[in-house]
């Protein structure tokens, strides 16, 4: 696999190349008017998105497994280590998509591991959300949820909080250079960036232009210098004529003092099938189980599937309202008892 991939880079290095140079040598004049480097940085800021774009346009669906282990610090939970193994079923079909997700979680009451999976469809106006072992669904408005789905699932092009697609504005240099840490012939494009509420930090993307611009290394620098963040140990694969980034380690670090700590350490392993097969029509008709309580924010019902609509509104707040009516009746009943019984002593 990685012979092939190398030989395929080889062969669409120069026309990747020449994008650049066309893009430099174009960069004195145009049209006959002079261009400053500002004219030039947007020039490669439009050759980059329109990589990440198309490639992010070419995948319509795929099987992931994938294996994440994360370690956080926090100043007042100390540290929380966490492995996640799970599969992802994704189908897109813009503006619609549908994720189904099978993992685990331990019940750290009992210390026992028991099985979650979700079944998730927006059409283009509204989400549907279903978790079975739970026997309920909610419907809500607009695309909702908290985990989107991402045709690059949220690695390829995110480095922590750098979103490519949103952050490129704030590129202050982006060049094509040579990589010798990954080995000969090898060239990445090299993107300086500087937070606006941090102008002195700095955080350089490596994007691999041979792999639709993916993110495969990146480093990150407090105003004193001192490393902040990093990107390492990348792998991409080429599957279904789309590029994803299947491997990678992400690091954050603070300092107290002179010691450096670890904010955030973020392992991940993904293994793909099914990249872009075609797509059974039927796949966004999405099926609820029997005796499933569908919550519908939407219109404010509840109904059970397969039986009637409740009168109850879709109020998750429902027992403290509940509980709170019920407080105001009783008071009031003891207030009525309270002025019969000081009319009938008098």
């Amino acid at each position: 696999m990685w012979c092939m991939k190398e030989q395929w880079r080889r062969q669409n290095k120069t026309s990747r190349d020449w994008i650049f140079v066309a893009l430099a040598m174009c960069g004195l004049f145009l049209g006959g008017h002079q261009r400053t480097f500002g004219d030039e940085l947007e020039d490669f800021r439009h050759v980059v998105l329109d990589g990440v774009n198309k490639n992010l346009d070419s995948i319509r669906s795929f099987h992931a497994h994938i294996v994440e282990q994360q370690a956080s610090t926090f100043a007042t939970r100390g540290k929380v280590l966490e492995k996640r193994e799970f599969d992802r079923a994704i189908v897109f079909d813009i503006p619609k998509w549908r994720q189904q997700v099978n993992t685990t979680w331990v019940n750290h009451a009992d210390g026992k591991t028991y099985p979650y999976s979700s079944d998730t469809y927006f059409d283009g106006d509204q989400t549907l959300r279903a978790t079975p072992q739970a026997h309920s669904a909610s419907i809500e408005g607009g695309n909702k949820m908290e985990s989107i789905p991402t045709p690059d699932l949220s690695f390829g092009y995110t480095f922590i909080e750098w979103p490519i697609a949103s952050t490129l504005q704030f590129a202050k240099s982006i060049e094509l250079v040579d990589d010798a840490d990954s080995g000969p012939n090898r060239q990445l494009v090299k993107v300086v960036l500087y937070p606006p509420e941090h102008p002195k930090w700095q955080t350089i993307l490596w994007l691999d232009p041979q792999a639709a611009y993916l993110i495969v290394k990146a480093t990150g620098f407090y105003d004193d210098g001192r490393p902040r963040s990093a990107r390492t140990d990348t792998e991409v694969i080429q599957a279904g004529g789309a590029w994803f980034l299947t491997r990678g380690h992400d690091e954050l670090w603070y300092y107290e003092g002179e010691i450096k700590k670890t904010t955030l350490s973020d392992s991940w392993q993904i293994s793909l099938s099914k990249v872009n097969e075609p797509v059974d029509p039927r796949e966004f008709d999405i099926k609820l189980n029997p005796g499933t309580l569908l919550v519908n924010n939407l219109t404010g019902r509840n109904t059970v599937v397969g039986g009637v609509a409740s009168p109850m509104p879709a109020n998750r707040n429902w027992p403290f309202i509940i509980t709170v009516n019920a407080l105001i009746v009783c008071a009031i009943a003891g207030l009525y008892l309270f002025i019969r019984r000081r009319k009938e002593s008098a």
